[in-house]
């Protein structure tokens, strides 16, 4: 059961406006009174399922890495919830900058989780038309809106949609996916694609996404991720719109679809000209340094 929680309000406003907006409604309509129960997760699989399970369904945020769970993963105390933050993956903020809301999830009972419900925004809709066959591709729009500015520097966010899918490879002919950007291990048929972010710092709670090898291996990272699911996490998986065995079936694959992409427009007018890449819809485009 999801549980509606505080809506995004992607306006130009200050961060600092935003989180207090946000810090406001999580205070005064959020918090629900829970029942203690008898937790059937530790800690170390309630981040690999809960906390990674909303990353990997969430290409368009970020799910913070910088919060210290040490004293909530205290097995003895812990009670089947975890503090984390929350923040858009806008352009320019990289995983600092971004306005934040620190929220919950929490199983409330065996067959109760609470998880936060994420507004969409415009990476959100792009994601959404990924594999969508029957949209238009506008490389050659991207290319005139970007030619002005390849004489100055900008930073340029967009979705890129591959003709067909790559092996990871081939992918890091294209492009060398970095921190920030997100891999694309689905098409999106309808819905967001399944996404693996770059793994900087390498755990989301206490779950190590880069194991026990130095790895720049985006489809090995998500094949260890998907080996470590077990069947009784198929019914929490749902909880954010994913199928166990899909995400099986394309960790076997190892396909990459498409990934999102934060760099110059250099970049990203050079995709657009790539026979490889079907599309390249831009989400926003700021000044360097901004």
């Amino acid at each position: 059961m999801k549980r509606l929680t505080d809506r995004w309000g992607f306006m130009r406003v200050s961060a600092a406006a935003l989180i207090a907006v946000v810090a406001l409604g999580v205070t005064a309509s959020y918090w629900p009174t829970f029942e203690p129960f008898k937790k059937d997760m530790d800690c170390a699989r309630f981040s690999r399922v809960f906390l990674m399970g909303l990353s990997v369904a969430n290409p368009d945020y970020y799910v913070n890495y910088h919060l210290e769970p040490a004293a909530e993963c205290d097995e003895s105390s812990f009670a089947g919830s975890m503090r984390i933050g929350i923040s858009p993956r806008l352009p320019e903020s990289g995983l600092t900058g971004s306005p934040m809301l620190y929220a919950t999830i929490r199983q409330d009972s065996p067959e109760v989780i609470d998880v936060p419900r994420l507004e969409p925004w415009k990476l959100t809709e792009a994601l959404i038309a990924f594999g969508d066959e029957t949209a238009e591709a506008r490389n050659r729009e991207v290319i005139e809106l970007l030619r002005g500015l390849n004489a100055f520097k900008f930073h340029v966010q967009a979705v890129i949609e591959l003709e067909n899918p790559l092996n990871e490879e081939e992918v890091r002919g294209l492009h060398d996916i970095g921190i920030g950007e997100v891999a694309l291990f689905s098409p999106g048929d309808g819905r967001k694609p399944i996404g693996w972010p770059f793994p900087y710092p390498c755990t989301v709670g206490v779950f190590d996404l880069c194991g026990d090898k130095e790895s720049k291996s985006r489809v090995g990272e998500f094949r260890r991720w998907v080996s470590m699911l077990r069947p009784e996490d198929a019914p929490a998986l749902e909880e954010f719109g994913l199928d166990l065995s899909n995400l099986q079936r394309r960790a076997q694959d190892g396909l990459i679809y498409g990934f999102t992409i934060n760099n110059t427009a250099e970049a990203v007018t050079a995709l657009a000209k790539n026979p490889k890449v079907r599309s390249v819809r831009v989400i926003e485009i700021t000044p360097s340094g901004s």
